[in-house]
Order: C-alpha cells, then structure tokens, then sequence
C-alpha cells in the first residue's frame, strides 16, 4: 500500500512558512470593524512569528527561482500544475538577512491537468510560484527592502 511520508518541516534550523497562513496587521484592523473574524482565521506560530519580526533580505532568491523555474518546467511537462498554497519557503531562524528554500509541502493542491498544453501550465506554474514568493516578500520581508525583491521576480 502506498503512503506518503511526511515530516515536521520546522524540527531544524530551518524555518519553514506558507505565506498564505499568516494574521496580517490588515486582518487585525479589519476584526475591528468584524468582531470575531480573527478566530476564523487559521494562525500558525510559524507564520507569525516570521510576520513579527521580519527578515531584512534573502541571500539567493535569483538562485531558487532559476532552480524552481527548471522544476516547474518537468513538472508541467509531466502535466502537473501546483498552485501557490503548495509551496512553503525556509529560512534560517535566527538569520534577518537568511538564504532561502522552496519547497513543495502541500500535495493537496497539486493538479494533474492532462488536457492543458504544455505553454498553459508552465504559464500557470511560474504565475503560481511567483504569487508564493511575492506573499513571502510582502509578509516577511521589511517594508523598506520590499520593492528589490519584487523586482527580482
């Protein structure tokens, strides 16, 4: 019987975070004017304490995209298409300016999409991972290097 194998991605000296988990200061605000949005929300310590206290920059992000580029272009050969809340991106803890990794730890959101051409998911792919890194750098870099990043990706 197959299984997969699964392991606690935060054991380590790695920290890893899925963008897409984290209160924003912008959910805090809106619980104000919607009493009890907060507790909708799904927190993870993580997340937040990544959003808290924030990194000053990333030492390789050109270099992981360039090696998620290549990844992205077997798995949409395959006919695979990941979307963004798929991937959780590490860095060290203890680093403000950590070298960063990327990889895919949410299956549930992997598709097989026989009938998509090949320029279709690689499009949708790299918009994807984009999407993923562009929520990192807007939740857990510091507002004043934001934009160099951006414009990386």
């Amino acid at each position: 019987m197959p299984a997969f194998i699964s392991q606690y991605l935060n054991a380590s000296d790695w920290f890893f975070v899925s963008p897409n988990h984290v209160i924003t200061d912008r959910d805090q605000e809106l619980d104000k004017s919607e009493p009890g949005r907060l507790r909708k929300l799904f927190k993870v310590v993580a997340e937040q304490e990544l959003y808290n206290r924030k990194l000053e920059g990333i030492q390789n992000l050109t270099e992981v995209i360039t090696a998620a580029l290549a990844d992205l272009k077997t798995a949409s050969q395959a006919k695979y298409q990941i979307n963004c809340d798929s991937y959780f991106l590490g860095v060290i803890r203890t680093e403000r300016k950590s070298p960063l990794r990327c990889i895919v730890g949410d299956f549930g959101d992997i598709n097989y999409c026989p009938e998509w051409t090949f320029a279709a998911l690689y499009g949708n792919n790299v918009a994807q991972i984009k999407g993923a890194h562009l929520e990192f750098v807007m939740h857990f870099v510091i507002e004043k290097n934001q934009q160099y990043y951006k414009d990386q990706l």
